[in-house]
């Protein structure tokens, strides 16, 4: 086997194989074997069809295939003799047959080889919010709405209303309602943060019957560009829950008992929310400034493939809503990529990381999950052990929160707000 290897650039190559008659005979043979074991023919015993005749009928496929095995194995060797972490499909360019052998061309990408810059003492700031009695009382009412009960009225006054509409898709040509695409229903919570603030104001004041024509896209970016004719069709009040010490004891399962001790524990709860937007922040900073460190092209096919699931996370989040299948790579792939390479890179330089400082999980960083396991699953400790341990989702997680947590022992921080203003020191 004779090669010829050139890397274009930090995570792409090409590689020219040729391949001689020798070499490329045991696939041959492998193939024919395999396929005369399992071809059943009319007139012969399954597994005795001779080879003269497999070759007559089916051997054209058979030898692409043979041909397919040889590349595939002769890739595999010498990615691993030249250390060459390859990602994807390699996309074979060019296949020429010649009387001693074949001669391949092909293109690959590559994990690129860089080296770790000084990730250690990075500068960040730690965002700070200390919860006040107003946000406690706002989250106590948020919750005696929800658990509030449903009444049928006429018009809707305010956002304590969930407005059942039906949607039906404007002809752009003729402005009228287009009849070829079906109708849909939704229920709008008015109260809710994900409801686009036009919508919420169209449909205050309006009646059972009204309707307005509504865009998307002119509110929320990577919306569909159409416009909707919205109906009312049902309006229902949520009236809320009195705040008593019954309402807590049952809201709670009698774990609190008073509505001062709910009052309590709901700023518990709060705090320990901005804490962890907090660490998410401090978090992003920590990957921004060691992303921004490393000046490297990603891979390709794994830019591509973060942008597919960032698509179908999306089609996820939307499914049941007007045109949700139609969005894809191509439609968001332009404003996604950004955050898709820096995923990538993040991961990359991760794996390094925990390669260089010998990260690894360790029976405490799972006991947890052991504990949970063993309450809820039939299984001894061990088994459940050594199938967490298996898991590369979980593990690669653990992996995740030990590299952050290294990281953020050593990051020099100051207080800020959640603007990323420094606070002002309390006398």
């Amino acid at each position: 086997m004779e090669k010829n290897l050139t890397i274009i650039d930090a995570s792409h190559g090409q590689l020219t194989v040729d391949l001689s008659n020798n070499e490329l005979q045991p696939y041959y043979e492998k193939t024919y074997r395999d396929a005369q074991r399992n071809i059943d023919l009319k007139g012969f015993r399954k597994g005795k069809v001779p080879i003269n005749l497999i070759k007559k009928m089916f051997g054209k496929q058979l030898d692409a295939d043979s041909i397919e095995e040889a590349i595939s194995e002769s890739l595999k060797k010498i990615f691993s003799e030249d250390k060459i972490k390859a990602v994807g499909q390699p996309k074979v360019t060019k296949l020429d047959h010649k009387d001693d052998g074949i001669t391949f061309t092909l293109e690959f990408d590559k994990i690129p080889d860089f080296e770790l810059k000084d990730y250690r003492g990075i500068s960040i700031g730690e965002p700070v919010h200390r919860v006040t009695d107003e946000e406690v009382e706002e989250e106590i009412a948020r919750i005696l709405l929800n658990n509030g009960t449903l009444h049928l009225v006429e018009q809707v006054s305010d956002e304590n209303h969930i407005v059942q509409v039906t949607l039906e898709e404007i002809d752009k040509s003729t402005g009228e309602v287009d009849k070829s695409q079906k109708a849909q229903e939704t229920s709008v919570f008015l109260g809710s943060e994900t409801v686009l603030p036009e919508l919420k104001t169209s449909l205050i004041n309006l009646k059972a019957g009204d309707s307005f024509n509504f865009n998307p896209a002119a509110q929320e970016v990577g919306a569909p560009d159409k416009t909707f004719k919205v109906t009312v069709k049902e309006i229902q009040q949520i009236v809320p829950v009195e705040f008593t010490n019954e309402f807590v004891k049952n809201y709670t399962s009698n774990k609190f008992v008073s509505t001062e001790e709910f009052r309590e524990e709901t700023g518990f709860q709060l705090q320990e929310k901005w804490d962890n937007k907090s660490r998410q922040k401090m978090e992003d900073q920590l990957v921004d400034s060691i992303v921004q460190m490393h000046d490297f092209e990603p891979p390709e096919t794994l830019v591509n493939t973060a942008l597919q699931s960032f698509v179908d996370n999306i089609k996820e989040q939307y499914k049941g809503q007007p045109n949700a299948e139609q969005f894809t790579v191509e439609s968001f792939g332009e404003g996604l990529r950004p955050l898709a390479i820096r995923t990538v890179k993040w991961d990359l330089i991760q794996e390094k990381i925990i390669e260089k400082e010998g990260l690894e999980v360790e029976d405490t960083d799972i006991e947890s999950l052991i504990e949970y396991n063993l309450q809820n699953i039939k299984g001894d400790r061990e088994t459940i052990r050594k199938s967490l341990m298996s898991n590369h989702n979980i593990t690669g997680r653990v992996l995740a929160k030990k590299v952050m947590d290294f990281l953020m022992d050593f990051a020099i921080t100051q207080e800020t707000d959640f603007d990323g203003n420094p606070l002002e020191e309390e006398d």
